[in-house]
């Protein structure tokens, strides 16, 4: 039986949302482990927070990984020296990031939640009720979100023992590709996993499909409105989009060829991430993950003789 620690910090009017919380985890988890194959450990941590809450939260993990990604010397990989200089200015202007202006604030907290690790590495449940969509939340709407984000938390924990050296090989194939063509799309692929795991989920509690959207309380729709309009034109948003709808039907067909087992390879191995073309033609990536796991599988005979 996982324990589940939940965090109010958002003040009393969102009580009852953390009463909420507790029970939507009980009811999700095992769904989740199940549609997924992922273990997500003994505790699940839930943190309630304010707008303000979150924004300190997410500085403080920027300014420690960036810290983190300096010191190890990762960086030193990227090949071209203008590039790397530029890969490493900016994370020296993470390391010393200072408070986030209010319109970044709202970008980052339109989701409404989201999952970050503690100082601990362990993954944790972030809700902003101010912007969740739904003030009092319909039960379904809440497992929905629970079942989402329960996923990115799975991701987290299978993720290699070494997040810092996995995360630098990410930016060290982004940074060797000016236009974005063959860099890892991380991120994407996050975001459809955990897209399709929540709809799977939901069928399974429903019994029928559901959106990934349920109708928004009126009450926050001029906030949610007016950081659309902020987003909507911001260079490279629509693509990233367009990224992350495609990548839930990636999972779908990589699902279809060789089941969780394959899907779940990714996680523990960079050079399994698809590129952005792999994501819009599956078997593009079926194709070249089959030839890379041959040659390990060829280089690890070798080196056995």
């Amino acid at each position: 039986m996982e324990d589940v620690v939940v965090y109010q910090e958002a003040g009393k009017r969102w009580n009852r949302l953390a009463d909420d919380a507790r029970s939507a985890v009980g009811e999700t988890i095992d769904l989740v482990e199940e549609t997924t194959g992922l273990r997500l450990g003994s505790t699940i941590r839930v943190r309630l927070t304010t707008t303000d809450g979150f924004a300190l939260a997410f500085e403080q993990h920027a300014r420690r990984l960036s810290e983190r990604i300096l010191a190890s010397g990762v960086l030193d990989a990227i090949e071209d020296p203008r590039r790397r200089a530029r890969v490493k200015a900016r994370f020296n202007r993470s390391s010393a990031m200072g408070p986030m202006t209010s319109t970044h604030r709202l970008l980052l907290c339109r989701p409404g939640a989201s999952v970050m690790p503690a100082d601990d590495g362990h993954p944790e449940i972030f809700l902003i009720p101010s912007f969740m969509s739904y003030p009092g939340p319909p039960a379904r709407s809440l497992r929905l979100t629970i079942a989402h984000e329960l996923a990115h938390a799975a991701q987290h924990i299978a993720a290699p023992a070494h997040p810092i050296e996995y995360l630098s090989a990410i930016l060290t194939r982004n940074s060797a590709d000016r236009r974005g063509e063959t860099a890892p799309q991380s991120a994407a692929l996050k975001e459809g996993h955990a897209r399709w795991c929540s709809r799977e989920v939901m069928s399974a509690m429903y019994g029928e499909p559901v959106a990934d959207r349920f109708p928004e309380d009126p009450r926050g729709s001029l906030r949610l409105a007016m950081v659309d309009r902020l987003s909507g034109p911001l260079p490279g948003f629509r693509r990233l989009q367009r990224l992350r709808d495609g990548a839930e039907e990636f999972v779908r067909q990589v699902l279809a060829h060789g089941g969780t087992d394959l899907v779940n390879r990714i996680w523990a191995d960079v050079d399994l991430l698809p590129r952005a073309h792999e994501i819009e033609d599956p078997t593009r990536w079926l194709t070249r993950t089959t030839d890379h796991t041959h040659n390990r599988a060829s280089v690890a005979a070798d080196q056995s003789k």
